[in-house]
């Protein structure tokens, strides 16, 4: 007769490799319909330093509010406020679009750093503001997306997550459909991991397509339990040439993510090692 704790074991492991595993908690989210909050400061943004985007969950329950809350020129100086906006010009429409360079003020180097918070819809800047309470087992899953550079300068742009704010990472080469244009860089940013295009960045062109497919290729996901809220970082770097660059914050699992195959091998071992127990209880 199996041993229960053996057979509870096996089961799990087995669990791990049911489809959907990774993505069967996350929560997507549809940030299109974002407006600025009514009053808010304009210190870094010419559009209004904060947005909300009202009932992301399709349900009635939740708003997010994204707030600029710093920006730096790479130097450790800010942008001025001309330089950085969220904007509602045309994009995928589960997208929250962050602009740097725009107006004529094209930038260098541009670090954004963003917080998203969650809050019972309705709620936000009232008496009775509140923040929402997600399910125990919630994932949600930051998509920073269009992360590509213009050909013939020599410039990309990247997003990121701050590093205790997500649990797991994935680029392009482990999405599906994907490539591997896209590598993590967790230096150049002080606590936050970042993607960003292998260099040289100039062959890589600007994705005006905005359907999921074509945006694979310049898509980093990072997943995090669900929480009060998020911090990003998105901009651009650059080995000097300016520009005006546009790049997308999304919460909607729009790819299958696809576990390393190391991580698959890791799996096998391990249920491997639950059947060699089960053999020697039975033995």
């Amino acid at each position: 007769m199996y041993h229960k704790s053996k057979l509870l074991a096996l089961g799990s492991l087995c669990a791990l490799l049911s489809p959907g595993f990774l993505s069967a908690a996350i929560v997507p989210l549809d940030f299109s319909n974002f407006v600025a909050v009514s009053g808010a400061s304009t210190t870094f943004s010419n559009a209004g330093d904060q947005w909300i985007s009202s009932n992301v969950r399709g349900d009635n329950s939740v708003d997010a509010v994204f707030t600029i809350t710093a920006t730096d020129n790479g130097s450790g100086n800010p942008l001025t406020a001309s330089q950085v906006a969220f904007v509602d010009e045309s994009a995928r429409g589960n997208n929250m679009r962050v602009r740097v360079g725009g107006g004529g003020n094209e930038v260098t180097n541009a670090q954004v750093f963003i917080t998203v918070s969650f809050w019972d819809a309705g709620t936000f800047g009232t008496a009775n503001a509140n923040p929402f309470s997600w399910a125990v087992g919630d994932e949600l899953i930051t998509q920073i997306s269009d992360i590509d550079s213009d050909v013939p300068s020599d410039r990309s742009d990247f997003g990121g997550v701050h590093m205790a704010d997500y649990k797991e990472r994935y680029t392009s080469d482990a999405i599906a459909p994907g490539s591997s244009l896209l590598v993590f860089d967790d230096s150049t940013i002080s606590d936050y991991g970042i993607a960003v295009m292998d260099q040289p960045w100039g062959p890589q062109d600007n994705v005006t397509d905005t359907s999921a497919s074509a945006q694979s290729p310049v898509t980093a996901a990072f997943v995090s339990d669900a929480a009060s809220e998020i911090r990003i970082v998105v901009g651009q770097l650059s080995n000097g040439d300016t520009g005006n660059r546009h790049i997308d914050v999304d919460m909607t699992p729009d790819f299958e993510i696809i576990p390393e195959v190391s991580s698959y091998g890791l799996i096998l071992g391990l249920i491997g090692l639950g059947f060699v127990g089960v053999r020697r209880r039975r033995s």
